[in-house]
């Protein structure tokens, strides 16, 4: 198996907030200016990431 056989669809927000994103900036949005949080991918964490790993994220 490689790593394009794991349905990284089955991992929630949360969980890809905690482990592969990271805050990077906010924005106004709408009409009345709400705040929308932007993330961006953490090459660190994903280049750290084992198929083990995914595995359990993801079953």
């Amino acid at each position: 198996m490689d790593l394009s056989d794991i349905d990284l669809n089955k991992l929630t927000l949360k969980e890809l907030q905690d482990n592969f994103l990271s805050y990077s900036s906010w924005h106004h949005t709408g009409t009345f200016y709400n705040s929308t949080n932007f993330y961006e991918v953490d090459e660190n964490s994903v280049l750290d990431i084992t198929k083990k790993k995914l595995m359990f994220y993801t079953s």
